[in-house]
């Protein structure tokens, strides 16, 4: 039986890209909230290409999936929604109605064109949760422009504290501005949820990769503002610590890390030292500081002298703190690692041996600890189960549906458009005439929404249906009856007789009707649909 989870019953609707949002969003997933992962139809997230390296496909298929990609979308289900398409908005709209969540990353005011800024959707949903992380945040002269973690380690100062002191700034190996801002991100998600479900209020979190970088700054930056002064970069010396650094070993490098004068202590009665102990330059940690060159010189001789092994188990043994700087092969053959379970393994269809190994989740729990539900999903994976879990959609099973999520572009509008066919009786929900009377019933959505219902006949064809009034007055209602058309075709039906109408809410009109004959353009649109006579 699965452990309960922190989060289980969250809903996340992640509009993010690339690292920083995803991130934050697989820690919630990862915590047991159902994340949906919007994503562009046909492109999905920038990091599905960032390779190589990629994914292994089997049998030497094309790799689908970069191994960035698969680094920070675990635990999600992804759906492809165009945003810049009316439809999409009305979706995403429809699908904000269930969520507590929203994650984005866009520009400032970039989603205020397709209506969903948060000032657009405050009211409509008070009680949402509306996370963006941006590079500079939502107001200052910098607000308007893009941040790139690399930019933001330069302009936030980790750069100049990294590196060797006669070297150039160097960023860290890792985009940890983007890991640390969506870390920051979600700790921020989960305080605004708990005053949430406190009082019934949403709000916006407004989360900045420069902000958030400034704020690990920590000691560094704290003894600049008191001092005055720009630490000077150290290399892998501590500015406040000695011996804390970085030593050769005779077959490769180790880290010493004494933190205090008994550590220091001990680790010179094992490196036969003892007279440094006592040395008035060395007998604390202040004196040390001020001697740092005499003294690494001094280590540094003594522990060429013998191989990382010894010294790890001499000085462990005695309590002095080291360890061996590793390579990552190393870091994941180790058995303490091993034994944390820091390496998951999951399940992955498009992998050559069927499977994935990921990084594991750091929190461990006692009752409600990480758990691995969904390997990263491929573009568009999930749509018609989110659908179905999230507005209520039927089930999409492949013995009930007459055509899933076909590409439309009729009257130029994308839509994406699904038929479902259901058994015995109409939903009490929809909106329809007498058509639980009826066998057999179809519903057409037009973005997950409602757009038409009506019958199938026996043999096939489709018999009378319904359009909504809300896509009638919205003149959508050709593109529906297109939609519909266009999935019968794929199911090898050709000519059709179809009568329209818009029966909802009291509300009746005839949209129009196809004759027998001839029923598709080139385009693939129905060119004989026309008004019925009066």
């Amino acid at each position: 039986m699965m452990s309960p989870m922190s989060l289980e019953g969250v809903r996340v609707l992640d509009l993010s890209r690339v690292l920083a949002g995803p991130s934050a969003t697989q820690m919630l997933g990862d915590l047991g909230a159902d994340v949906v992962k919007v994503e562009k139809p046909g492109e999905g997230d920038d990091t599905r290409r960032w390779g190589p390296p990629f994914v292994a496909a089997a049998d030497g298929a094309q790799p689908s999936e970069s191994t960035y990609y698969l680094s920070a979308n675990r635990n999600k289900r992804s759906i492809e929604i165009d945003l810049a398409d009316p439809a999409g908005q009305s979706l995403v709209l429809e699908l904000l109605g269930h969520a507590d969540v929203l994650v984005e990353n866009y520009k400032v005011g970039g989603l205020a064109a397709y209506g969903l800024a948060y000032p657009q959707l405050k009211d409509r949903f008070p009680r949402l949760v509306y996370c963006s992380i941006t590079g500079f945040g939502q107001n200052g002269p910098y607000a308007h422009r893009a941040g790139y973690d690399f930019l933001v380690q330069a302009m936030g100062g980790i750069m100049s504290l990294t590196g060797a002191p006669d070297g150039e700034p160097m960023k860290v190996g890792v985009a940890v501005a983007d890991v640390m801002a969506g870390m920051h991100a979600a700790i921020g998600i989960l305080a605004a949820l708990r005053h949430r479900d406190r009082t019934g209020e949403g709000q916006h979190v407004d989360i900045s990769l420069l902000d958030s970088q400034i704020s690990w700054l920590v000691n560094s930056g704290t003894a600049a503002l008191l001092t005055g002064q720009d630490p000077p970069r150290m290399g892998n010396g501590h500015p406040s610590i000695v011996p804390y650094q970085v030593f050769n070993a005779a077959d490769g490098p180790m880290v010493l890390a004494i933190g205090n004068d008994r550590q220091f202590r001990k680790f010179c009665q094992v490196a036969g030292l003892d007279q440094l102990a006592d040395d008035p330059r060395y007998h604390s940690n202040t004196a040390r500081v001020a001697h740092r060159e005499s003294l690494v010189e001094q280590i540094g001789r003594t522990l060429l002298s013998q191989p990382r092994a010894f010294w790890m188990a001499h000085l462990d043994a005695q309590g002095v703190p080291c360890g061996p700087v590793n390579t990552l092969g190393q870091v994941f053959a180790d058995p303490h690692v091993r034994e944390r379970g820091s390496v998951i393994e999951m399940p992955y269809p498009g992998a050559a041996d069927g499977k994935v190994r990921l990084l594991a989740n750091p929190i461990r729990m006692s009752e409600t600890p990480p758990s691995y539900r969904q390997p990263p999903p491929m573009l568009g994976e999930h749509a018609a189960d989110i659908l179905a879990q999230w507005l209520g959609a039927p089930s999409a099973a492949p013995d009930t549906c007459l055509g899933i999520w076909t590409e439309m572009r009729a009257m130029a509008l994308p839509i994406r458009i699904a038929v479902f066919v259901k058994e015995q009786g109409v939903p009490e929900h929809e909106e329809a005439d007498d058509l639980d009377e009826l066998s057999l019933h179809a519903v057409v959505r037009v973005g997950g929404v409602p757009a038409a219902t009506g019958r199938l006949c026996p043999d096939g064809r489709i018999g009378r249906m319904a359009v909504l009034r809300r896509f009638r007055q919205q003149g959508l209602g050709r593109t529906v009856l297109s939609a519909l058309l266009d999935a019968a075709r794929q199911r090898g039906i050709q000519d059709t007789y179809l009568h329209a109408q818009c029966h909802a809410l009291g509300f009746y009109e005839s949209v129009g009707y196809l004759a027998e004959g001839p029923v598709f353009d080139e385009a693939g649109i129905p060119h004989r649909l026309m008004r019925r006579p009066e």
